[in-house]
Formats: structure tokens, sequence, C-alpha cells
């Protein structure tokens, strides 16, 4: 996954050679791993290392 600029998420499919799918803003994303924790059953810690992730991408941008 990558961030634009405009700071819209893309992301790019196995078989695609560029980034071109759009996966919606990083707050999306973060909503979303909040969302789905519980049912994942992923504790503080897995779900810390997912934000810190999308964080990571913002700050590269």
């Amino acid at each position: 996954m990558v961030i634009t600029p405009d700071g819209h998420m893309l992301g790019r499919p196995a078989d695609e050679p560029s980034f071109r799918a759009f996966l919606g803003a990083p707050e999306d994303l973060i909503r979303n791993i909040h969302g789905v924790a519980p049912v994942a059953k992923l504790d503080g810690d897995e779900v810390g290392l997912l934000v810190a992730k999308v964080a990571e991408l913002k700050r590269q941008r």
C-alpha cells in the first residue's frame, strides 16, 4: 500500500506492476482495523501493530 500526496490509499494487487487499486483514506483503514479487531480476536498489541503500520505509511508520503 501507498498513500498519495493528496491522502488517498492505493493498493497493488499481487499480479499487477503498479499501485492503482483505490482503498480509501488512511482514517478509513484505522476505523476498519478497530471494527474487525473483536471479530478477529486481536489483542491490543496486534491492533497497535496494525495501526502503527498505517502511521508509518502516512509518514512516508
